[in-house]
């Protein structure tokens, strides 16, 4: 386990509910700050970083003690923001079914919306493209990749005694989007500039696969499954990238956590349980993907565009069900082992430039040791260690929900029940819905990645539909579903 070296004033922590007074950014940098230096820096930029600090190990002690009227770093926080979490949720996705996307006008409160006002936080940061743009992949690269596969097979191919080989339409009707994938969306808010104070923690929200598997549901499943598989590998590194680029003070991946740790808490967070940590308590590297919804059960799949014969909707729907139960799966068993690593040294934190102390403000020398200035009482620096983030990760699996939703209407109308009592719902019930299979807004174009359509003649009673588009779920429905997902966040302590 890494461990972070720590100077703060012993008796002058913040409690985590109030926001720091002005020295205390500085307090908390330096947790982090010297940490990076000491464990991931060259030898020479340690050395460095000694010569450079040692001198003003007397500057930051008299400013922490209150000898000089001057100060090294103010912190004047916008009081609106100022929310007693502190928490920031930052969102890279697709236009999903949850309705993660705004539309042109934000008439409509998105998901990532609805569970941020439900968490409280402080901030919500989108990079997730208008619900009218293209809708996006993971990766557009690896889609590429795969129609030029597709592309040089049908042409090799004899379709006069092959017809099935003819898959020229897989090209014309699912084409690569221009809009940012994953990994455009990280560097974009990478590249952000830093503005206001930074915040506790940040909760991460990833929720891409709807549009791949619309895409993939066409190519044949020896072709589309290690599309699937490379996907979720992509989505990890880009994980475990903004894991590293969070390591580093003063940059917009950065959360100001130990500005805020309580006097009670630091033993614990300093040394947490083996088993049954409290992940609400400790620093963390927060991260939520919602559990994909199969894409056939949307109203739009009906209107997808007919294959070239001999290839049929009907295949192109099983595809999408395997798929969809191939991506969930292979999310789930790579949170939990990305989970399994706790608060471990990240690999490649060498290469991230952790060590440079151009982000450094003054603080002490990084020699391994833990004492107190006994000349100067209770004002002396003391020094502790502070584990690397603890790796904190949930799927959300809301999925179950929504098609509990679909059953119970069905049932109902059917006049009959199942084994798991669906069919008997009350009709006050938030989850219930006169209809599940029509849209309120419906076109009456045929739907493919590029021209998928979000107009049409509006209903009267949107709330009664479970679907507000023909992809999209209504207002009521993306509410109550952020409200569980903010359930089972407070649940597992993940908040």
């Amino acid at each position: 386990m890494g461990n972070a070296r720590w100077a703060a004033e012993a008796s002058e922590y913040q409690r985590v509910r109030d926001w720091p007074p002005k020295r205390s950014w500085a307090q908390g940098v330096l947790v982090v700050c010297s940490h990076r230096m000491r464990l991931s820096g060259p030898r020479s930029l340690r050395q460095m970083g000694i010569l450079l600090l040692g001198p003003l190990i007397i500057v930051i002690f008299l400013l922490s003690s209150g000898r000089t009227r001057q100060t090294v770093l103010k912190w004047s926080p916008d009081e609106k923001l100022a929310g007693p979490e502190g928490l920031r949720i930052v969102v890279f996705g697709s236009q999903d079914t949850l309705g993660s996307a705004h539309d042109a006008t934000h008439s409509r409160t998105t998901w990532p919306e609805h569970l941020c006002q439900m968490l409280k936080c402080s901030s919500l940061v989108s990079l997730v493209p208008p619900i009218e743009s293209q809708p996006g992949l993971i990766s557009n690269a690896a889609y590429n990749a795969s129609l030029s596969a597709v592309t040089k097979l049908t042409q090799s191919a004899n379709i006069t005694d092959v017809p099935a080989s003819d898959q020229f339409y897989i090209v014309e009707q699912y084409p690569v989007p221009k809009t940012p994938d994953l990994t455009a969306q990280v560097s974009k808010f990478l590249s952000m500039n830093v503005t206001g104070e930074p915040p506790r923690t940040t909760l991460w929200i990833f929720s891409f696969g709807t549009w791949d598997i619309w895409n993939l549901a066409a190519l044949p499943r020896e072709m589309s499954e290690p599309i699937i598989d490379a996907s979720v590998d992509l989505l990890f590194e880009q994980i475990d990238l903004l894991y590293r680029k969070a390591l580093k003070p003063g940059t917009i991946a950065w959360s100001d956590y130990w500005a805020h740790v309580a006097p009670e808490d630091l033993e614990y967070v300093t040394h947490p349980p083996e088993k049954r940590v409290n992940f609400s308590k400790v620093e963390g590297f927060r991260i939520l993907i919602p559990e994909l919804l199969d894409v056939s059960l949307t109203p739009g799949w009906q209107k997808r565009l007919a294959p070239s014969m001999p290839y049929t909707r009907s295949m192109e729907l099983r595809n999408a069900a395997s798929l969809t139960t191939r991506w969930n799966g292979l999310v789930s068993h790579r949170l939990e082992d990305w989970r399994r690593m706790r608060n471990d040294k990240p690999k490649g934190i060498e290469e991230e430039g952790i060590a440079m102390i151009d982000f450094m403000p003054p603080s002490i020398p990084p020699e391994h040791r833990e004492q107190e200035n006994q000349n100067e009482g209770k004002h002396g620096l003391k020094i502790t260690y502070a584990p690397y983030p603890f790796r904190v990760a949930l799927h959300a699996t809301i999925v179950s929900t929504i098609i509990t939703a679909m059953a119970e209407q069905d049932l109902q109308q059917a006049g009959i029940t199942d084994g798991r009592g669906r069919g008997t719902l009350s009709r006050k019930d938030p989850m219930m819905f006169t209809d599940v299979r029509t849209p309120c807004v419906a076109s009456e174009e045929g739907a493919n990645v590029v021209t998928v359509s979000r107009s049409g003649t509006k209903c009267k009673r949107p709330d009664d539909h479970l679907f507000y588009d023909e992809f999209t779920l209504g207002q009521r429905a993306s509410k109550q579903l952020a409200q569980k997902a903010a359930e089972y966040l407070h649940s597992q302590q993940v908040i």
